[in-house]
């Protein structure tokens, strides 16, 4: 963990950077904080600490200036940042990282590239592109993640294999599924992140790595029987996944010692429960917790919001309104009660400032989601002229 005292980077203190030729940043860290963003505008929300062209050269041996504001000696485990977020083209950071070891880096680069990270000393690389890039990975990054379209992502060459993950939050097609990778086939540690009500990630594509001992499942899933083929599984981990209908019976894996499994469908779930108590009395566990068993209708309020393309800052309140009068609704007694829940969730949507005409739909949309919730029928005619008759937006 990076130790660092409140007094020794104080609010007020503006450091002067200078990452490219004709710019130099003025910056306010955060006491404690432990991260740096370099974002592009357009690209990125405005929460970076400096902004660069895409094609700006960066000088990252500008971060050694940074030391002088902290107390104390520097080793290598306290260099500040510890972890970068970087949209831009500049891949001096490769060779910037072997004089000085980086933690966490995550990448997103704007354009095709040959990259080549053999010699990179990277302990967390994180890629996020839109774009073709051509990869060799070295013996010193541990955890590749990589991000979107994987067809992106062509890897011509890997020294060792490091654990894998694969996110397809911002991903979409008809159904996701992995390329072949022939420098990953011996992996052993893979993440599979996909979003809980969005496409399905096809688990067929995981029968590449028939060497996987820990393998994490987030979000949909689908030909979930195909994991049964993989017999060397010991630590098996599922999150959000709402249809686990296919999914194989615990005692399919013979060295299986740690399971988890939370917010997940719940008919399958009490299955699980069932195999799980049969076979700690076979064999013994290192960890099994299986939890939060959720019906269908809890996925849809949970993780189906039409907020998720909004601000973040404004989806948090969104969303905030939404559970708040999703508890009222379902426990109200009368057509009155409803008709004020009604008026008051749009009440606060007109007190949030700078509504735009997509969102006005997605306002209506959450309503049609949270009058399904209703403990009373209501016909939709009458709710929406409620709605109509309130809103400022």
């Amino acid at each position: 963990m990076y130790n660092i005292n409140y007094e020794d980077i104080c609010k007020d203190t503006k450091i002067s950077i200078s990452l490219t030729k004709n710019c130099n940043h003025e910056i306010n860290i955060e006491p404690g904080q432990g991260s740096f963003t370099i974002g592009v505008k357009g690209i990125d929300k405005d929460d970076v600490d400096v902004w660069v062209d895409k094609d700006d050269k960066i000088n990252w041996n500008a971060f050694y200036d940074c030391e002088k504001y902290f107390k104390g000696p520097m080793h290598d485990s306290t260099k500040w940042p510890r972890f970068f977020y970087y949209t831009g083209n500049d891949i001096g950071f490769i060779e910037w990282s072997n004089k000085r070891k980086i933690e966490i880096f995550k990448w997103k680069p704007q354009k095709n590239m040959n990259v080549d990270f053999t010699n990179a000393n990277i302990y967390q690389l994180g890629i996020d592109s839109n774009y073709k890039l051509n990869l060799s990975f070295g013996k010193n990054i541990n955890h590749l993640d990589l991000y979107g379209n994987p067809n992106n992502y062509i890897v011509d060459n890997c020294l060792k294999t490091p654990s894998l993950g694969f996110h397809f939050n911002k991903y979409i097609d008809n159904q996701y599924v992995l390329p072949k990778y022939d420098c990953f086939k011996d992996v052993e540690n893979l993440l599979i992140e996909s979003s809980p009500n969005g496409v399905a990630f096809d688990c067929n594509s995981l029968l590449q790595f028939p060497n996987l001992k820990l393998l994490h499942l987030v979000g949909n899933m689908t030909n979930l029987q195909a994991l049964k083929k993989l017999k060397h599984l010991n630590n098996l981990g599922l999150w959000n996944i709402e249809d686990l209908s296919n999914f194989p019976s615990l005692d399919n894996w013979k060295e299986l010692n740690n399971f988890v499994a939370s917010n997940i469908d719940e008919n399958v779930g009490k299955r699980l429960k069932e195999e799980a108590k049969i076979l700690k009395k076979e064999r013994k566990f290192e960890f099994i917790s299986i939890t939060k068993l959720r019906n269908k209708l809890w996925f849809e309020n949970e993780f189906n919001l039409p907020f998720s393309n909004w601000d973040s800052k404004i989806e948090k309140k969104a969303t905030s309104i939404y559970k708040k009068y999703l508890k009222e609704i379902t426990t109200a007694n009368t057509k009155n009660d409803i008709k004020n829940i009604v008026i008051n969730y749009t009440n606060c949507f007109n007190k949030l400032n700078d509504i735009e005409t997509i969102e006005r739909d997605d306002i209506y949309k959450s309503l049609c989601m949270l009058m399904k919730n209703s403990s009373i029928f209501i016909e939709e005619d009458v709710w929406l002229k409620w709605f109509n008759e309130i809103r400022d937006f």
